[in-house]
């Protein structure tokens, strides 16, 4: 899995559609783990959230999230501390 200092370090995307208003949702993809790392940054009250999924192996898959394309994941995300 990976720390929270791990994922604060990572370069975040923000595909077109995460772009919100009040929380926005930026994307890292951290291929030396195998993780998709989902950071969820709320306005509203300041805080950050982070969270991971195994990349799907299995299929081939690209990272362009200023495209709105992501890597396939196994689905299974977990919050990361």
């Amino acid at each position: 899995m990976i720390t929270i200092d791990q994922a604060r370090e990572l370069r975040y995307y923000t595909t077109p559609r995460d772009q919100g208003q009040i929380v926005e949702v930026s994307y890292a993809c951290d291929a030396d783990r195998g993780l998709l790392v989902s950071r969820g940054f709320d306005r509203s009250d300041q805080s950050t959230s982070y969270s991971a999924a195994e990349l799907d192996e299995s299929v081939e898959s690209r990272f362009e999230p200023w495209n709105g394309i992501l890597p396939k994941t196994t689905g299974i995300w977990s919050p990361v501390s």
